[in-house]
C-alpha cells in the first residue's frame, strides 16, 4: 500500500498544530505581558519552545537610520545570534537592501524562503544551512499601513511555509503588531500622567508625589526641606513678542538647567517651575544652597533661535518643613 499522501498530510496536520500551538501561547502572553520588552523576548521563545521553531527573530525598524536592528531573538546557535545582533537590515542599499527582511519592510507583505541555501535574496544563506535551517518565513509588524518591524521564524524541516501556516503565522503577526501597539501606548499614557511633554520635567501630580515621599523620610533627618516655586519674569511678554516657538524653546532651556542642578525639577503650569530642596539645618543654610542652585541656572543668558542671547529672571516662592 502506498501510503506517501497519508504520511504528507500526517505532516502538513503536525506543522499546522505547531502554529497553533505559538498562536494560542502568544495570545495568552499578550493579555499579561505589561512592557514591550517583555512581549517580544517572550514570543520569540514561545515561538521556539511551543512551535518547535530552530529560530525566532522580531527587529524593530528605527525610525531615524530607517533600519532593521535585531531586538529579540530564542533558539540561534551563539555564532550566528551575534551576526544578527550586529547587522543592521536596512530598506534600500547592498547587500542588506537585497534582504528578505528589506523585501518584507518596503513591499509591506510577508515573503517565504523554502530553499534559503537556494536563494539570492538570503543573506546568511550559509550561516543559516550550518544553523540547520531550511525553510524561513519573514512577516510584517504593521500599524495601519506603516511597518514598524518584522517577525522571522526558522525551522529545521524543508517546505515547511505553505499557504495554511502562512494564514496562521500572519494572523500571529497581527496579534503581535496589536500587543506591541497597545502596550506602547498605555506607557505614553503613563508618561503624560506624570511627565510634562514639553520639557520632559516631571508635572504637578509627580511633584507632589515626590514631595510626599521627601517628608515622609524626613523622620530621622534634621535637614530642612524646602519646597520651591519658580516663575519667570517677563514670560508673557517674551512669548507674545518673540513667539510662541522661542518661549518654548525657553521653557525647555530652562527645564534643562533646573534639572541638571535638582533631580527634583518639575514644571507646575505655563511658566512655573517646582523644585523640593534638602538643605542645611537652618534656614539661612538652605538659603544658601538655593541661592547658589539659581545662580547656576540663570546667571548665564539663555539663547534663543537665530543665536540672540537672552538673560532671564525669576521669582521664586518659598515653603519650609522643619
Amino acid at each position: 500500500m502506498d501510503i506517501t499522501e497519508r504520511k504528507k498530510a500526517e505532516t502538513r496536520i503536525n506543522y499546522l498544530n505547531r502554529v497553533y500551538a505559538v498562536l494560542s501561547g502568544i495570545n495568552l502572553l499578550i493579555v499579561r505581558a505589561k512592557e514591550r520588552e517583555e512581549l517580544i523576548n517572550e514570543a520569540c521563545k514561545i515561538a521556539v519552545r511551543e512551535g518547535g521553531f530552530r529560530m525566532a527573530l522580531i527587529g524593530i525598524l528605527d525610525q531615524q537610520t530607517r533600519k532593521i536592528v535585531s531586538y529579540a531573538s530564542a533558539g540561534m546557535d551563539k555564532a550566528l545570534q551575534n551576526i544578527l545582533g550586529s547587522f543592521h537590515f536596512s530598506t534600500e542599499g547592498a547587500p542588506s537592501g537585497a534582504s528578505l527582511i528589506a523585501r518584507v519592510l518596503r513591499e509591506k507583505k510577508s515573503i517565504v524562503s523554502n530553499a534559503p541555501l537556494d536563494d539570492p535574496e538570503i543573506v546568511f544563506a550559509r550561516e543559516y544551512a550550518e544553523a540547520g535551517v531550511c525553510s524561513l518565513a519573514v512577516l510584517p509588524l504593521l500599524h495601519g499601513e506603516t511597518v514598524f518591524g518584522v517577525l522571522a521564524l526558522y525551522t529545521s524541516e524543508m517546505n515547511f511555509f505553505h499557504q495554511d501556516e502562512m494564514k496562521l503565522l500572519e494572523e500571529l503577526a497581527v496579534d503581535i503588531a496589536f500587543g506591541i501597539d497597545h502596550i506602547d501606548k498605555q506607557d505614553q499614557l503613563n508618561y503624560l500622567a506624570y511627565y510634562d511633554t514639553l520639557t520632559g520635567l516631571a508635572n504637578r501630580s509627580l511633584f507632589q508625589d515626590r514631595l510626599t515621599q521627601n517628608l515622609h523620610a524626613r523622620h530621622d533627618d534634621s535637614r530642612l526641606i524646602a519646597t520651591v516655586l519658580l516663575n519667570l519674569d517677563r514670560f508673557r511678554q517674551i512669548n507674545e513678542t518673540l513667539g510662541r516657538s522661542t518661549g518654548d524653546k525657553l521653557l525647555c532651556d530652562v527645564g534643562a538647567r533646573l534639572h541638571g542642578a535638582s533631580d527634583s525639577a518639575a514644571r507646575i503650569n505655563a511658566d512655573m517651575f517646582g523644585l523640593v530642596v534638602r538643605g542645611g539645618r537652618t534656614a539661612v543654610n538652605l538659603h544658601e544652597d538655593l541661592t547658589a542652585l539659581l545662580d547656576m541656572c540663570f546667571a548665564q543668558p539663555f539663547v534663543l533661535m537665530g543665536g540672540e542671547e537672552l538673560h532671564v529672571a525669576c521669582r521664586a516662592g518659598v515653603a519650609l518643613y522643619f
